[in-house]
Protein backbone atom coordinates (compact mmCIF):
# COMPACT_ATOMS: atom_id res chain seq x y z
CA UNK A 1 0.00 0.00 0.00
CA UNK A 2 2.72 2.18 0.72
CA UNK A 3 4.07 1.87 -2.70
CA UNK A 4 0.36 2.05 -4.45
CA UNK A 5 -0.71 4.72 -2.55
CA UNK A 6 0.37 7.78 -0.77
CA UNK A 7 -0.67 7.60 2.33
CA UNK A 8 1.67 7.01 5.12
CA UNK A 9 0.74 5.45 7.90
CA UNK A 10 -2.39 3.20 7.10
CA UNK A 11 -3.97 0.43 8.74
CA UNK A 12 -5.76 -2.60 7.11
CA UNK A 13 -8.50 -4.90 7.96
CA UNK A 14 -10.26 -7.80 6.46
CA UNK A 15 -12.95 -9.46 7.76
CA UNK A 16 -15.30 -12.18 5.75
CA UNK A 17 -18.91 -12.83 7.13
CA UNK A 18 -21.59 -14.98 5.79
CA UNK A 19 -22.54 -15.86 2.41
CA UNK A 20 -19.28 -14.71 0.76
CA UNK A 21 -19.37 -11.08 2.35
CA UNK A 22 -15.56 -9.25 3.05
CA UNK A 23 -15.56 -6.05 4.51
CA UNK A 24 -12.57 -3.73 4.52
CA UNK A 25 -11.52 -1.28 6.72
CA UNK A 26 -8.84 1.37 5.94
CA UNK A 27 -7.79 4.04 8.18
CA UNK A 28 -4.59 6.74 7.00
CA UNK A 29 -3.32 9.58 6.67
CA UNK A 30 -3.12 11.56 3.35
CA UNK A 31 0.25 12.55 1.66
CA UNK A 32 -1.05 15.74 -0.69
CA UNK A 33 3.04 16.24 -1.85
CA UNK A 34 3.31 12.23 -2.50
CA UNK A 35 -0.04 12.23 -4.25
CA UNK A 36 0.84 15.01 -6.52
CA UNK A 37 3.87 13.84 -7.78
CA UNK A 38 1.88 10.33 -8.72
CA UNK A 39 -0.80 12.03 -10.39
CA UNK A 40 -0.05 15.80 -11.66
CA UNK A 41 -3.50 17.35 -11.89
CA UNK A 42 -3.75 21.20 -11.23
CA UNK A 43 -6.18 20.98 -8.89
CA UNK A 44 -3.91 19.23 -6.70
CA UNK A 45 -1.31 22.13 -7.21
CA UNK A 46 -3.92 24.20 -4.75
CA UNK A 47 -4.06 21.50 -1.59
CA UNK A 48 -1.49 20.82 0.58
CA UNK A 49 -1.27 19.34 4.46
CA UNK A 50 -1.91 15.68 5.84
CA UNK A 51 -5.70 15.15 6.58
CA UNK A 52 -6.85 11.83 8.12
CA UNK A 53 -9.40 9.65 6.32
CA UNK A 54 -11.34 6.31 6.75
CA UNK A 55 -12.40 4.09 4.34
CA UNK A 56 -15.18 0.77 4.47
CA UNK A 57 -15.52 -1.23 1.85
CA UNK A 58 -18.30 -4.39 1.61
CA UNK A 59 -18.19 -6.58 -1.00
CA UNK A 60 -21.37 -9.36 -1.41
CA UNK A 61 -22.51 -11.08 -4.21
CA UNK A 62 -20.77 -9.54 -7.14
CA UNK A 63 -22.22 -5.68 -5.40
CA UNK A 64 -19.62 -3.30 -4.11
CA UNK A 65 -20.07 -0.59 -1.13
CA UNK A 66 -17.16 2.02 -0.62
CA UNK A 67 -17.29 4.63 1.57
CA UNK A 68 -14.80 7.00 2.19
CA UNK A 69 -15.05 9.69 5.19
CA UNK A 70 -12.76 12.61 7.25
CA UNK A 71 -12.69 15.94 8.74
CA UNK A 72 -10.39 16.89 6.44
CA UNK A 73 -8.38 18.62 9.54
CA UNK A 74 -5.30 19.42 8.42
CA UNK A 75 -5.71 20.25 4.34
CA UNK A 76 -5.01 23.47 3.23
CA UNK A 77 -7.24 24.73 0.29
CA UNK A 78 -6.17 27.50 -2.03
CA UNK A 79 -8.92 27.00 -4.28
CA UNK A 80 -11.18 29.68 -5.05
CA UNK A 81 -14.06 30.26 -2.59
CA UNK A 82 -16.28 28.94 -2.39
CA UNK A 83 -14.03 25.63 -1.92
CA UNK A 84 -10.98 27.63 -0.06
CA UNK A 85 -10.46 26.07 3.26
CA UNK A 86 -7.76 26.89 6.08
CA UNK A 87 -5.59 24.02 6.88
CA UNK A 88 -6.92 24.46 11.06
CA UNK A 89 -10.82 24.18 9.99
CA UNK A 90 -12.66 21.09 10.25
CA UNK A 91 -14.97 20.20 7.09
CA UNK A 92 -16.79 16.68 7.35
CA UNK A 93 -16.62 15.14 4.17
CA UNK A 94 -18.17 12.07 3.43
CA UNK A 95 -18.45 10.15 -0.37
CA UNK A 96 -20.15 7.02 -1.16
CA UNK A 97 -20.30 4.41 -3.87
CA UNK A 98 -22.91 2.17 -3.93
CA UNK A 99 -23.20 -1.19 -6.88
CA UNK A 100 -26.92 -1.65 -7.60
CA UNK A 101 -25.81 -3.97 -10.16
CA UNK A 102 -23.11 -4.57 -12.93
CA UNK A 103 -24.29 -1.68 -14.84
CA UNK A 104 -25.37 0.86 -12.94
CA UNK A 105 -23.93 2.54 -9.34
CA UNK A 106 -25.12 5.42 -6.84
CA UNK A 107 -23.32 8.25 -6.06
CA UNK A 108 -23.47 10.40 -2.65
CA UNK A 109 -21.26 13.34 -1.66
CA UNK A 110 -21.63 15.62 1.38
CA UNK A 111 -19.03 18.53 1.96
CA UNK A 112 -20.06 20.07 5.22
CA UNK A 113 -23.06 22.69 4.67
CA UNK A 114 -22.15 23.31 1.32
CA UNK A 115 -22.71 20.65 -0.96
CA UNK A 116 -24.93 17.55 -1.05
CA UNK A 117 -25.15 15.42 -3.96
CA UNK A 118 -27.04 12.23 -5.03
CA UNK A 119 -26.10 10.53 -8.34
CA UNK A 120 -27.01 7.47 -10.56
CA UNK A 121 -24.72 6.83 -13.42
CA UNK A 122 -24.76 3.81 -15.66
CA UNK A 123 -22.34 2.10 -18.11
CA UNK A 124 -22.83 1.81 -22.00
CA UNK A 125 -22.07 -0.87 -24.22
CA UNK A 126 -18.12 0.50 -25.08
CA UNK A 127 -18.04 0.78 -21.17
CA UNK A 128 -17.86 4.47 -20.75
CA UNK A 129 -20.12 5.24 -17.06
CA UNK A 130 -22.45 8.15 -17.99
CA UNK A 131 -24.38 10.02 -15.39
CA UNK A 132 -28.27 9.22 -15.85
CA UNK A 133 -29.88 11.49 -13.51
CA UNK A 134 -28.85 13.31 -10.47
CA UNK A 135 -28.99 16.34 -8.18
CA UNK A 136 -26.04 18.55 -7.04
CA UNK A 137 -27.49 20.76 -3.91
CA UNK A 138 -25.91 23.55 -2.23
CA UNK A 139 -26.74 24.76 1.04
CA UNK A 140 -30.06 21.97 1.22
CA UNK A 141 -29.97 18.60 1.49
CA UNK A 142 -30.16 17.03 -2.23
CA UNK A 143 -32.72 14.76 -3.13
CA UNK A 144 -32.94 11.56 -5.22
CA UNK A 145 -33.62 13.00 -8.74
CA UNK A 146 -36.47 11.80 -10.96
CA UNK A 147 -35.51 13.38 -14.08
CA UNK A 148 -32.79 12.21 -16.47
CA UNK A 149 -29.82 14.50 -16.48
CA UNK A 150 -27.79 16.39 -13.72
CA UNK A 151 -29.22 19.37 -12.25
CA UNK A 152 -27.61 21.35 -9.99
CA UNK A 153 -29.28 24.08 -7.25
CA UNK A 154 -29.48 25.94 -3.72
CA UNK A 155 -27.80 29.14 -2.49
CA UNK A 156 -23.85 29.78 -2.58
CA UNK A 157 -22.87 32.41 -0.49
CA UNK A 158 -19.55 33.42 -2.27
CA UNK A 159 -18.08 32.81 -5.42
CA UNK A 160 -14.71 34.09 -7.06
CA UNK A 161 -14.63 34.19 -10.77
CA UNK A 162 -10.71 34.39 -10.61
CA UNK A 163 -8.37 31.33 -10.02
CA UNK A 164 -10.10 28.98 -12.09
CA UNK A 165 -8.08 29.04 -15.28
CA UNK A 166 -6.50 25.57 -16.05
CA UNK A 167 -7.94 23.76 -12.88
CA UNK A 168 -10.44 21.63 -14.49
CA UNK A 169 -8.35 20.17 -16.97
CA UNK A 170 -9.04 16.44 -16.63
CA UNK A 171 -5.98 14.84 -19.48
CA UNK A 172 -6.98 11.19 -20.51
CA UNK A 173 -8.90 9.29 -19.00
CA UNK A 174 -9.82 6.90 -21.19
CA UNK A 175 -12.63 5.03 -21.83
CA UNK A 176 -13.61 3.90 -18.40
CA UNK A 177 -14.04 8.62 -17.40
CA UNK A 178 -17.15 9.28 -16.62
CA UNK A 179 -19.26 11.80 -19.07
CA UNK A 180 -20.57 14.29 -17.44
CA UNK A 181 -22.91 17.17 -18.60
CA UNK A 182 -25.62 19.59 -17.01
CA UNK A 183 -28.71 19.64 -17.39
CA UNK A 184 -29.92 22.21 -15.70
CA UNK A 185 -29.32 24.94 -13.02
CA UNK A 186 -31.43 27.17 -10.47
CA UNK A 187 -28.91 28.95 -8.43
CA UNK A 188 -28.85 31.49 -5.93
CA UNK A 189 -24.97 33.75 -5.73
CA UNK A 190 -25.11 36.01 -2.76
CA UNK A 191 -22.29 37.44 -3.68
CA UNK A 192 -20.06 36.74 -6.91
CA UNK A 193 -16.62 38.80 -7.11
CA UNK A 194 -13.77 38.67 -9.40
CA UNK A 195 -11.48 41.17 -11.21
CA UNK A 196 -12.39 44.08 -9.12
CA UNK A 197 -15.91 43.39 -9.41
CA UNK A 198 -19.16 42.36 -7.54
CA UNK A 199 -22.60 40.71 -8.33
CA UNK A 200 -24.95 40.98 -5.42
CA UNK A 201 -27.60 38.43 -4.93
CA UNK A 202 -26.91 36.87 -8.80
CA UNK A 203 -29.62 34.42 -9.86
CA UNK A 204 -28.69 31.80 -12.36
CA UNK A 205 -31.12 29.88 -14.31
CA UNK A 206 -29.80 27.25 -16.86
CA UNK A 207 -30.69 24.47 -19.41
CA UNK A 208 -28.83 22.05 -21.67
CA UNK A 209 -29.55 20.61 -24.71
CA UNK A 210 -27.34 19.08 -27.64
CA UNK A 211 -24.23 20.59 -26.28
CA UNK A 212 -25.79 23.98 -26.37
CA UNK A 213 -25.79 25.19 -22.42
CA UNK A 214 -27.94 28.49 -22.29
CA UNK A 215 -28.08 30.48 -18.92
CA UNK A 216 -30.71 33.44 -17.65
CA UNK A 217 -28.67 35.63 -14.92
CA UNK A 218 -30.47 38.26 -13.43
CA UNK A 219 -29.06 40.78 -10.58
CA UNK A 220 -29.31 44.50 -10.25
CA UNK A 221 -25.47 44.56 -11.77
CA UNK A 222 -26.22 42.59 -14.59
CA UNK A 223 -28.94 41.07 -16.61
CA UNK A 224 -29.26 38.82 -19.58
CA UNK A 225 -28.59 35.84 -21.11
CA UNK A 226 -25.30 33.52 -22.00
CA UNK A 227 -24.88 30.54 -24.03
CA UNK A 228 -21.91 28.02 -24.39
CA UNK A 229 -21.67 25.65 -27.18
CA UNK A 230 -18.68 23.23 -26.56
CA UNK A 231 -15.90 22.85 -28.73
CA UNK A 232 -16.33 20.38 -31.68
CA UNK A 233 -14.43 17.91 -33.52
CA UNK A 234 -12.69 20.51 -36.17
CA UNK A 235 -8.96 21.76 -35.48
CA UNK A 236 -9.66 25.24 -34.20
CA UNK A 237 -13.04 25.50 -32.84
CA UNK A 238 -12.56 25.96 -29.32
CA UNK A 239 -16.63 26.34 -28.48
CA UNK A 240 -18.34 29.93 -28.47
CA UNK A 241 -19.25 32.23 -25.40
CA UNK A 242 -22.59 34.04 -26.34
CA UNK A 243 -23.66 37.34 -24.20
CA UNK A 244 -26.60 39.13 -24.69
CA UNK A 245 -27.10 41.53 -21.92
CA UNK A 246 -29.79 44.12 -20.81
CA UNK A 247 -26.68 45.60 -18.60
CA UNK A 248 -23.60 45.03 -16.96
CA UNK A 249 -22.13 47.47 -14.43
CA UNK A 250 -18.50 47.04 -14.13
CA UNK A 251 -15.85 48.12 -11.72
CA UNK A 252 -18.03 47.96 -8.58
CA UNK A 253 -15.97 45.97 -6.22
CA UNK A 254 -13.31 48.41 -3.36
CA UNK A 255 -10.35 49.47 -4.34
CA UNK A 256 -8.32 46.95 -2.08
CA UNK A 257 -10.42 44.12 -3.02
CA UNK A 258 -9.34 44.63 -7.40
CA UNK A 259 -5.60 45.41 -6.23
CA UNK A 260 -5.20 42.46 -4.29
CA UNK A 261 -6.76 40.63 -7.56
CA UNK A 262 -4.38 42.13 -9.96
CA UNK A 263 -1.22 40.21 -9.56
CA UNK A 264 -3.13 36.66 -9.85
CA UNK A 265 -5.21 38.15 -13.29
CA UNK A 266 -1.78 39.07 -14.75
CA UNK A 267 -0.23 35.61 -13.52
CA UNK A 268 -3.02 34.04 -15.46
CA UNK A 269 -2.48 36.52 -18.49
CA UNK A 270 1.42 35.29 -18.46
CA UNK A 271 0.08 31.58 -19.25
CA UNK A 272 -3.22 32.29 -21.12
CA UNK A 273 -1.55 31.67 -24.40
CA UNK A 274 -1.44 27.64 -23.57
CA UNK A 275 -5.24 27.53 -23.31
CA UNK A 276 -7.32 27.08 -26.17
CA UNK A 277 -9.73 30.38 -26.11
CA UNK A 278 -13.43 30.14 -27.90
CA UNK A 279 -14.98 32.56 -30.12
CA UNK A 280 -16.15 35.36 -27.74
CA UNK A 281 -20.05 37.45 -29.31
CA UNK A 282 -20.72 39.70 -26.56
CA UNK A 283 -23.62 42.81 -26.34
CA UNK A 284 -24.53 44.42 -23.74
CA UNK A 285 -27.29 46.84 -24.37
CA UNK A 286 -26.08 49.45 -21.51
CA UNK A 287 -22.08 49.40 -20.19
CA UNK A 288 -21.58 51.36 -16.99
CA UNK A 289 -18.10 51.48 -15.17
CA UNK A 290 -17.65 52.81 -11.71
CA UNK A 291 -21.74 54.02 -11.84
CA UNK A 292 -21.14 55.74 -15.13
CA UNK A 293 -22.91 55.18 -18.33
CA UNK A 294 -20.58 53.89 -21.22
CA UNK A 295 -23.27 52.97 -23.36
CA UNK A 296 -24.20 50.01 -25.82
CA UNK A 297 -21.16 47.62 -26.22
CA UNK A 298 -20.69 45.13 -29.36
CA UNK A 299 -17.40 42.58 -29.32
CA UNK A 300 -16.62 39.67 -31.61
CA UNK A 301 -13.67 38.00 -30.82
CA UNK A 302 -12.19 34.64 -32.14
CA UNK A 303 -9.03 33.07 -32.90
CA UNK A 304 -7.53 33.40 -36.24
CA UNK A 305 -4.76 30.59 -37.22
CA UNK A 306 -2.19 30.68 -34.26
CA UNK A 307 -3.18 34.49 -32.58
CA UNK A 308 -6.61 35.67 -31.37
CA UNK A 309 -8.16 38.44 -33.00
CA UNK A 310 -10.28 40.81 -31.78
CA UNK A 311 -12.40 41.45 -35.02
CA UNK A 312 -14.27 44.25 -33.85
CA UNK A 313 -15.59 46.30 -30.61
CA UNK A 314 -17.71 49.13 -31.21
CA UNK A 315 -18.82 51.26 -27.82
CA UNK A 316 -21.32 53.99 -28.92
CA UNK A 317 -23.22 56.56 -26.85
CA UNK A 318 -24.65 60.02 -28.18
CA UNK A 319 -22.09 61.71 -27.31
CA UNK A 320 -19.53 59.78 -30.19
CA UNK A 321 -18.21 56.12 -30.86
CA UNK A 322 -15.44 53.69 -30.27
CA UNK A 323 -14.14 51.74 -32.58
CA UNK A 324 -11.38 48.98 -31.71
CA UNK A 325 -9.82 46.27 -33.28
CA UNK A 326 -6.29 44.70 -32.94
CA UNK A 327 -4.33 40.99 -32.19
CA UNK A 328 -3.14 39.05 -29.49
CA UNK A 329 -0.15 37.34 -30.40
CA UNK A 330 0.07 34.22 -27.92
CA UNK A 331 3.22 32.29 -28.62
CA UNK A 332 5.55 32.54 -25.80
CA UNK A 333 8.52 34.12 -28.07
CA UNK A 334 6.32 36.60 -29.74
CA UNK A 335 3.93 37.72 -27.32
CA UNK A 336 2.00 40.92 -27.90
CA UNK A 337 -1.03 42.59 -28.22
CA UNK A 338 -1.80 45.51 -30.55
CA UNK A 339 -4.83 47.46 -30.69
CA UNK A 340 -6.33 50.07 -33.54
CA UNK A 341 -8.37 52.55 -32.55
CA UNK A 342 -10.84 55.61 -33.51
CA UNK A 343 -12.86 57.73 -31.06
CA UNK A 344 -15.56 59.43 -32.90
CA UNK A 345 -16.10 62.68 -30.63
CA UNK A 346 -20.12 64.43 -31.00
CA UNK A 347 -19.62 66.07 -27.49
CA UNK A 348 -16.12 66.06 -26.23
CA UNK A 349 -17.71 67.71 -22.47
CA UNK A 350 -20.21 64.95 -22.04
CA UNK A 351 -17.82 62.01 -23.24
CA UNK A 352 -15.07 62.92 -20.62
CA UNK A 353 -17.59 63.13 -17.90
CA UNK A 354 -18.72 59.91 -18.95
CA UNK A 355 -15.05 58.53 -18.62
CA UNK A 356 -14.57 60.36 -14.72
CA UNK A 357 -13.44 63.64 -16.11
CA UNK A 358 -17.00 65.75 -15.34
CA UNK A 359 -16.61 69.80 -15.62
CA UNK A 360 -13.75 69.50 -17.52
CA UNK A 361 -14.24 70.52 -21.50
CA UNK A 362 -17.68 72.05 -22.93
CA UNK A 363 -18.63 71.26 -26.07
CA UNK A 364 -15.93 70.00 -28.54
CA UNK A 365 -16.56 67.47 -31.72
CA UNK A 366 -13.90 65.41 -33.71
CA UNK A 367 -12.34 62.08 -33.55
CA UNK A 368 -9.07 60.67 -31.98
CA UNK A 369 -7.00 57.66 -33.72
CA UNK A 370 -3.91 55.80 -33.02
CA UNK A 371 -2.15 52.25 -32.43
CA UNK A 372 -1.22 50.42 -29.05
CA UNK A 373 0.77 48.01 -28.56
CA UNK A 374 2.45 46.06 -25.51
CA UNK A 375 4.06 42.83 -24.57
CA UNK A 376 2.15 39.58 -23.39
CA UNK A 377 -1.28 39.41 -23.31
CA UNK A 378 -4.14 42.32 -23.14
CA UNK A 379 -4.34 42.10 -19.39
CA UNK A 380 -0.32 42.43 -18.86
CA UNK A 381 -1.35 46.44 -20.04
CA UNK A 382 1.44 48.46 -18.32
CA UNK A 383 2.04 51.97 -19.60
CA UNK A 384 5.78 51.53 -18.72
CA UNK A 385 5.72 49.38 -21.83
CA UNK A 386 3.15 50.90 -24.33
CA UNK A 387 4.64 52.11 -27.78
CA UNK A 388 2.15 53.92 -30.35
CA UNK A 389 0.47 56.60 -32.21
CA UNK A 390 -2.12 59.04 -31.45
CA UNK A 391 -3.75 61.45 -33.47
CA UNK A 392 -6.06 64.37 -32.67
CA UNK A 393 -8.11 66.73 -34.18
CA UNK A 394 -11.06 68.58 -32.75
CA UNK A 395 -13.59 71.38 -33.49
CA UNK A 396 -14.67 74.01 -31.49
CA UNK A 397 -15.17 73.80 -27.50
CA UNK A 398 -14.15 75.21 -24.41
CA UNK A 399 -11.71 74.20 -21.26
CA UNK A 400 -13.47 74.79 -17.94
CA UNK A 401 -11.63 74.99 -14.82
CA UNK A 402 -10.53 71.67 -13.78
CA UNK A 403 -9.93 70.82 -10.38
CA UNK A 404 -5.76 69.74 -9.49
CA UNK A 405 -5.16 66.57 -9.39
CA UNK A 406 -7.72 65.45 -12.14
CA UNK A 407 -6.93 65.20 -15.67
CA UNK A 408 -3.22 66.32 -15.21
CA UNK A 409 -2.94 65.86 -19.46
CA UNK A 410 -6.01 67.88 -19.74
CA UNK A 411 -4.80 70.68 -17.03
CA UNK A 412 -1.94 70.86 -19.47
CA UNK A 413 -4.01 71.20 -22.69
CA UNK A 414 -5.99 73.97 -20.64
CA UNK A 415 -3.21 76.07 -19.56
CA UNK A 416 -5.20 77.26 -16.55
CA UNK A 417 -1.93 76.64 -14.47
CA UNK A 418 0.02 79.02 -16.62
CA UNK A 419 -0.90 82.48 -14.72
CA UNK A 420 1.07 81.10 -11.77
CA UNK A 421 4.45 80.42 -13.53
CA UNK A 422 4.61 83.63 -15.51
CA UNK A 423 4.58 86.99 -14.96
CA UNK A 424 2.53 88.09 -18.03
CA UNK A 425 -1.41 88.52 -17.45
CA UNK A 426 -2.86 85.52 -19.15
CA UNK A 427 -5.41 85.68 -16.47
CA UNK A 428 -8.51 86.34 -18.78
CA UNK A 429 -7.41 84.45 -21.66
CA UNK A 430 -6.50 80.75 -19.89
CA UNK A 431 -7.47 80.36 -16.43
CA UNK A 432 -11.40 81.04 -16.84
CA UNK A 433 -11.73 78.57 -19.67
CA UNK A 434 -9.39 78.61 -23.00
CA UNK A 435 -11.87 78.74 -25.71
CA UNK A 436 -10.82 76.99 -28.58
CA UNK A 437 -11.81 76.77 -32.13
CA UNK A 438 -9.42 73.32 -33.03
CA UNK A 439 -6.97 70.79 -31.58
CA UNK A 440 -4.33 69.14 -33.51
CA UNK A 441 -1.77 67.12 -33.41
CA UNK A 442 0.53 63.98 -33.69
CA UNK A 443 2.29 62.35 -31.14
CA UNK A 444 4.40 59.12 -31.08
CA UNK A 445 4.78 56.95 -27.82
CA UNK A 446 7.92 55.10 -26.96
CA UNK A 447 8.22 52.98 -23.69
CA UNK A 448 5.40 55.08 -22.11
CA UNK A 449 6.55 58.42 -23.29
CA UNK A 450 4.76 60.39 -25.33
CA UNK A 451 6.34 62.44 -27.52
CA UNK A 452 4.82 65.34 -29.74
CA UNK A 453 6.41 68.53 -31.97
CA UNK A 454 3.32 69.67 -34.00
CA UNK A 455 0.46 70.11 -31.18
CA UNK A 456 -1.88 73.08 -32.02
CA UNK A 457 -4.68 74.35 -29.97
CA UNK A 458 -5.95 77.42 -31.69
CA UNK A 459 -8.46 79.99 -30.60
CA UNK A 460 -9.85 83.79 -30.67
CA UNK A 461 -7.87 84.94 -27.65
CA UNK A 462 -4.64 83.27 -28.37
CA UNK A 463 -2.83 80.40 -30.71
CA UNK A 464 -0.80 77.60 -28.55
CA UNK A 465 1.55 74.84 -30.05
CA UNK A 466 3.36 72.54 -27.73
CA UNK A 467 6.67 70.41 -28.61
CA UNK A 468 8.14 68.02 -25.69
CA UNK A 469 7.63 64.74 -23.76
CA UNK A 470 4.77 63.57 -21.22
CA UNK A 471 5.79 60.68 -19.39
CA UNK A 472 2.65 57.95 -18.54
CA UNK A 473 4.19 55.85 -16.04
CA UNK A 474 5.70 58.66 -13.84
CA UNK A 475 3.23 61.23 -14.68
CA UNK A 476 5.39 63.81 -15.65
CA UNK A 477 5.64 66.00 -18.53
CA UNK A 478 8.81 68.10 -20.18
CA UNK A 479 6.57 70.59 -22.67
CA UNK A 480 8.02 73.50 -24.88
CA UNK A 481 4.87 75.93 -25.50
CA UNK A 482 4.87 78.90 -27.23
CA UNK A 483 1.43 81.26 -26.96
CA UNK A 484 0.65 83.88 -29.38
CA UNK A 485 -2.88 86.28 -27.49
CA UNK A 486 -4.67 88.31 -29.59
CA UNK A 487 -6.79 91.14 -28.87
CA UNK A 488 -10.25 90.77 -30.86
CA UNK A 489 -9.51 90.57 -34.56
CA UNK A 490 -6.04 91.89 -34.70
CA UNK A 491 -2.18 90.82 -35.07
CA UNK A 492 -1.12 89.03 -32.14
CA UNK A 493 0.27 91.73 -29.43
CA UNK A 494 2.55 89.91 -27.41
CA UNK A 495 4.64 86.42 -27.84
CA UNK A 496 5.69 84.37 -25.03
CA UNK A 497 8.07 81.05 -24.47
CA UNK A 498 7.48 79.29 -21.68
Amino acid sequence: LHDALPICPAKLAVESGADGAINVKLAGRANIDKLRDINPHPLLRKLSGNPEWNVDIAVQNKKSRVLLTSSLLGLQSDLPAPLAKRAEVSVPLRFEMKDLNAQQSLLSVQYGALLNANILRAKDKAGVWNIRRGNINFANIAKKSDRDGLWISGTLPLVSMEGWGGLLASGDNGDAGTQISIAGADLLIQKLTGYGNVVNDLHVTASSRAGLVTAQVAAREVNGELSWQGSGRQPGDNGRLQARLKNLDLGMADSEGGKKNQPETNSQAATAGNVALPVIDVTVDKLSFKGRQLGRLELLAQPHEKDYQLDHMRLSNPDGTLLVDGTWKVSADEAQTRVNFRLDISDAGNMLARTGYPNSVKNGSGKMEGTFAWPGAPAMYSSARLNGKLSLDTGKGQFLQIEPGIGKLLSILSLQALPKHITLDFEDVFSKGFQFDNITGTADIKQGVINTDNLKIEGSSAKVTMKGQIDLNNETQNLRVRIVPTVGNSVALISAFV
